[in-house]
């Protein structure tokens, strides 16, 4: 009997790991998805979905314990069966016309916000159903609750990296079917009756017959390739998929490229393909000029630099589809460094289009880096005449759809590091589009004269930029400028009908020259910045223009909620949501998110029948180590992506880490005395590792920066590792200890835990942009003193 058991056991196990790895890979797929459908700010979404589901799960079980462990042996694989199927009909579902929903609408049409909700409660089905199968067997199975709740994690850790390998494979939109059939085996193991089998090949044979058709996902209309494929004869020419995203180069002989063009160019504009990642606009394939002709970008801001003085050594910066590429080149620089870290764009320039470029990368003067900006320039040790950045922000302007993304490559650090890459003459360079209300060029001002400030004693000797009706280009030199170069400037503007915005010797100029501004309030706020007064800038504007920091790397978050009041008299309440429209975006998916665990989580349980007192108490634990647990695995999500040089990288393999080793904690957590004490003593332990992490994990990582990527893997292993054993602990001790004390409330422990990692995705990401990653992390050890505090 002691067998029979211990082997259904085993299967079960197994089952879970299937079940948890399918979850974890399902939520990657949907921010895939929803990154080419939408934008990537419902990742946060997505991630508190999951954790939705499985407090709702806890939930359930509370009021229908018993039926369903009685039942068990039918209802735990048909669970996994749901699971499956819900996966498998996710993209189809969600992307029929009483689903789908549009960002752009969530604020002025209700129905796009109907919309969003029923495809949350949706796409909550999987999660639920995967969750009540887990739950379900912790439940029947408590005695062995760490050998189960370590299978749940190592699944968890290997769907994290599984996922990072079939996004290479399989298009998005196929691999919710492909990642079902992983939950569809767990529900077969060890049923070995015939009509299971024939069940389950007919099963797997759907699912691989939905792959057949490339499904194709339903974008939204106002994403730059929806706009480009209405120009006349547009088509897409070639698609492509990895980690990176989804991406499509768009042919038509409507667009022309012309970013910020003078006035004074009179050759015709020949027709480019676009390229795109995720439906955004990466850029167009410019071709290599041939050699003694002159490049279109030669008139434009972009220019500048080149004209300034001669490179011997150039370093590139996210150089993408190869404009800033092209420029370097047409100007006969002799020895070039390009940063990108999308791997499948460079596959593409050097093999299917590299006749568009004219073989460009194949340039002797060119050397292909395949990597984050960041992460190249920490490593290098080689001194640059000139370091161009990518060019800031976009015509159509972005409606603050980037407000959240993590941007190290412009903080105040990074350019901190940009300046010691210099030689001695050496040039900063870096163009933004003009947006209005102004605050691209002002923030990326605001850095260059924040590392001005520490570096040099005058600061605008140090600077120049000059303006075209459309784009500004700053120009930083280690050096003072010249009285020459800035006659040069001058030159230049003058032949290009540009007008002059900073100039480092003459003082006389005239900023309006020949592109007048409506609101010229635009050069009070650059000169303050530039003299000294930018404090009282930052506290009188009404957008956060102050410059990123590594603690706070958003620098597209313009958005401040103090100013919502001027903001709204100003502009209209209707008109601020599309100023800044990503944040708006998360504060919209924190409250639908606390207000559907009030729903699925609390409230059904509040009446339940165990004691106020111990409830509390439960409540203060399980909440306490769901909210620190997602907060510390945030942070170290956030520190590690400059360290290994790409979000992807970082994010899955944060994630992988931290389950495979709070899996390994669970696992031997049953050779721990359950006590009171050593709860308290678990979870204040901790606290203190995490306060440690908190002030030091930045400066460990910052010394070995330079090192080789297996050496990093290696430090991460051991910086994630390590905690992630002892935050595997409590949970499995917290529900042991309650189920020995009163069984009827482990439901209650599970959904108070799923409730706050609910909650944690969202409100971690509002503390970063408001505080800083550094506050994530102290209030993670709070979380952490709070579960201490509720068995002391």
């Amino acid at each position: 009997m002691i067998k029979a058991a211990q082997l259904n056991t085993n299967r079960v196990g197994l089952g879970i790991g299937l079940v948890s790895g399918a979850l974890i890979a399902f939520q990657l797929a949907l921010m895939q998805i929803f990154s080419i459908t939408q934008w990537y700010h419902f990742a946060h979404l997505i991630i508190s979905l999951a954790l939705l589901g499985f407090g709702a799960s806890g939930t359930l079980l509370a009021f229908f314990r018993e039926r369903l462990v009685r039942r068990f042996e039918t209802v735990y694989p048909a669970l996994l069966l749901l699971t499956a199927a819900m996966m498998a009909l996710a993209p189809l579902v969600i992307q029929t016309d009483l689903f789908r929903f549009d960002t752009y609408l969530l604020f002025s049409d209700r129905r796009h916000l109907v919309r969003l909700a029923l495809t949350c409660l949706f796409l909550l089905l999987p999660f639920f159903f995967g969750a009540l199968a887990i739950g379900l067997s912790f439940v029947r199975y408590g005695r062995d609750i760490g050998k189960l709740y370590f299978a749940n994690l190592l699944g968890s850790g290997m769907g994290g990296l599984l996922a990072l390998v079939l996004m290479w494979l399989i298009s998005p939109a196929g691999l919710p079917a492909v990642l079902a059939i992983l939950p569809l085996m767990g529900g077969f193991v060890g049923r070995a009756h015939r009509q299971s089998r024939l069940l389950f090949w007919l099963c797997l044979i759907l699912l691989v017959f939905m792959n057949v058709d490339d499904l194709r996902l339903v974008r939204s209309e106002y994403k730059s390739i929806e706009k480009t494929l209405l120009l006349p004869d547009a088509e897409v020419v070639s698609r492509a998929y990895s980690p990176y995203g989804l991406l499509e180069v768009v042919s038509t002989p409507a667009l022309r490229y012309a970013p910020g063009l003078s006035l004074t160019y009179q050759e015709a504009i020949p027709p480019r393909l676009g390229v795109f990642n995720n439906g955004d606009g990466l850029g167009v394939f410019l071709p290599k000029p041939e050699q003694d002709s002159a490049s279109i970008l030669q008139y434009t801001t972009n220019a500048l630099p080149y004209l300034i003085q001669q490179h011997e050594k150039t370093l590139i910066l996210g150089s993408g589809t190869g404009e800033q590429l092209s420029l370097a080149v047409s100007y006969q620089t002799s020895g070039i460094d390009a940063v990108e870290p999308n791997r499948l764009l460079v596959a593409l320039m050097r093999e299917e289009f590299a006749d568009s470029i004219n073989h460009l990368l194949d340039d002797p003067a060119v050397d292909i880096h395949l990597l984050e900006s960041r992460t190249f320039v920490q490593g290098s040790q080689t001194s640059y005449d000139l370091i161009q950045l990518p060019v800031i922000g976009s015509f159509f302007g972005s409606s603050g759809l980037n407000a959240l993304e993590q941007r190290y490559d412009l903080t105040r650090e990074a350019f901190g590091e940009l300046w010691k890459r210099l030689s001695p003459d050496g040039l900063i360079s870096v163009t933004c589009w003009m947006d209005y209300p102004v605050r691209n060029p002002l923030k990326i001002l605001a850095t260059l004269t924040d590392l001005l400030e520490v570096e040099v004693e005058e600061k605008e000797k140090h600077l120049a930029a000059i303006r075209s009706w459309s784009t500004v280009t700053f120009v930083l030199k280690k050096s003072a400028f010249t009285q020459a170069e800035d006659s040069t400037i001058r030159e230049f503007c003058g032949r290009m009908f540009f007008d002059p915005l900073l100039l480092p010797v003459q003082g006389e100029f005239e900023r309006e020259h020949f592109n007048q501004l409506d609101d010229p309030w635009f050069f009070e706020a650059v000169d303050r910045l530039v003299t000294g007064s930018a404090d009282s800038l930052y506290s009188d504007y009404a957008f956060r223009i102050r410059p990123a920091s590594d603690d706070q790397p958003y620098f597209f978050q313009y958005l401040r909620l103090k100013s919502l009041n001027q903001l709204n008299q100003l502009f209209g309440e209707q008109t601020v949501p599309f100023l800044e429209l990503g944040y708006v975006v998360v504060w919209l998916t924190l409250l639908l998110v606390v207000a559907a665990s009030l729903a699925f989580i609390l409230l059904p349980l509040v009446p339940s029948s165990f004691s106020l007192r111990r409830k509390f108490r439960t409540f203060l634990y399980f909440g306490g180590i769901g909210l620190g647990y997602l907060f510390v695995e945030m942070v170290f999500i956030q520190q590690f992506t400059p360290f290994l040089g790409h979000p992807i990288y970082a994010a899955s393999g944060v994630i992988s880490l931290m389950l495979l080793s709070s899996g390994v904690g669970s696992y031997f957590s049953g050779h721990i005395r359950l006590s009171s004490k050593n709860l308290v003593a678990v979870s204040l332990g901790i606290a203190v590792v995490t306060l440690i992490y908190a002030f030091n994990l930045t400066v460990v990582l910052r010394g070995f920066n330079s090192y080789s990527m297996l050496i990093k893997v290696g430090l991460m292993i051991l910086i994630v590792g390590v905690p992630g054993v002892i935050m595997g602990l409590p949970f499995p001790l917290g529900l042991t200890d309650i189920s020995r004390r009163q069984p009827s409330a482990v439901p209650w422990a599970w959904a108070v835990n799923g409730c706050a990692s609910v909650v944690s995705a969202s409100l971690a990401i509002l503390i970063s942009v408001e505080a800083g990653f550094l506050w994530v992390m102290v209030c993670a050890a709070l979380a952490y003193c709070l579960a201490a505090l509720a068995n002391s």
